[in-house]
């Protein structure tokens, strides 16, 4: 006669497999999470150089000139004034951080202070000159967000 019935047996097995897949579910849910932190930060990371740089390019015309020869040249390069390139450059670099305010914030937070700003900016034809120009480098999200904010900002003048 065994020490432990086999009915006992079976429900101590069962809970036993049971904790084990639960540890599984948890432990797949954290590598998850994770990785989802880690291509954000990466991300970020990346965003937060590009917007150093940018950040040089309005310093220094000089080597904003050189930047934009060439084929990434923006469509309206040579009619701006000194003063509208730097513009451009500054709302290129400010349309990369409304992009990580986009996956940063709660939707909340978005309606109830950024797109706001977003509202004000789109009435700026060079920062409309920006978007136009940039719009293929964001995710299609904020770039549907942005243009559903220039739709409405047009439909009320």
């Amino acid at each position: 006669m065994p020490l432990i019935p086999s009915d006992i047996q079976a429900i101590v097995t069962l809970a036993t497999d049971i904790a084990i897949v639960i540890s599984l579910v948890v432990l797949a849910i954290q590598v998850y999470l994770q990785r989802k932190a880690t291509k954000y930060n990466t991300y970020e990371k990346l965003m937060s150089e590009f917007s150093g740089t940018a950040s040089i390019l309005i310093d220094r015309p000089e080597i904003l000139e050189i930047y934009v020869k060439g084929r990434g040249k923006p469509k309206k390069w040579d009619k701006y004034s000194e003063a509208e390139k730097k513009t451009y450059s500054f709302f290129s670099s400010l349309l990369a951080l409304l992009e990580r305010v986009w996956f940063g914030v709660h939707k909340k937070d978005w309606m109830n202070y950024y797109s706001k700003w977003v509202k004000d900016l789109v009435t700026n034809d060079i920062f409309l000159d920006v978007f136009d120009d940039n719009k293929k480098i964001y995710d299609i999200s904020f770039t549907k967000e942005v243009d559903a904010i220039i739709k409405s900002e047009k439909e009320k003048t």
